[in-house]
């Protein structure tokens, strides 16, 4: 094979790579969403919600996003991401932490699984019910569902998408999830 025939075979291998390395793009908005990109990720969600920055107990960033308040005054629909920076746990770990938590806050896990997220090098599922109690009293059940998403760069992404049971589907949050996506 020739100089020319190599490079024919070469160039298309090369191109091929250069895109499996590439950021996935991120999703198109539903009609009523928006884009959200953060640092290293991109989702969409219902347009008119509210964000609010913050840290977690580590110091970490916490980003949360607030659908409006319901009749109870939960929230129709929030989306909190938490990061944590040179991650140097495995998915395992994390996975152990997530289940440890959801069984001392007596939370029903339903599903329970690997998970693709574009992008990410690994990623995982946890979703579960929990009873909340409401600032006027009472209570509602309450649907989360958690991706856990490790970044090429280590970092550890906690996406959790959560609205009362019966609004999860209206509020718009399985487009949300569909949404997530990791950025390089």
């Amino acid at each position: 094979m020739g100089a020319v025939g190599r490079l024919s075979v070469l160039i298309p291998a090369l191109v091929l790579a250069a895109a499996a390395c590439s950021s996935p793009e991120p999703a198109a908005p539903p009609p009523g969403h928006v884009l959200y990109r953060g640092a290293g990720y991109t989702f969409t969600h219902p347009a008119g919600w509210t964000e609010r920055r913050t840290t977690d107990e580590r110091r970490s960033p916490l980003i949360e996003l607030h659908g409006p308040p319901g009749p109870h005054g939960a929230f129709r629909g929030q989306v909190i991401v938490a990061r944590r920076d040179r991650y140097t746990g495995t998915m395992r770990d994390q996975l152990l932490q997530a289940r440890a938590f959801n069984t001392v806050y007596g939370r029903q896990i339903l599903t329970d699984r690997p998970h693709r997220v574009p992008g990410a090098t690994e990623a995982h599922w946890i979703e579960a019910v929990y009873e909340e109690r409401l600032p006027g009293g009472g209570t509602v059940q309450v649907k989360i569902v958690d991706i856990y998403a490790l970044t090429p760069k280590g970092t550890m992404l906690n996406i959790a998408v959560r609205a009362p049971s019966a609004e999860f589907a209206v509020a718009g949050l399985p487009a949300v999830l569909r949404s997530v996506r990791v950025a390089s």
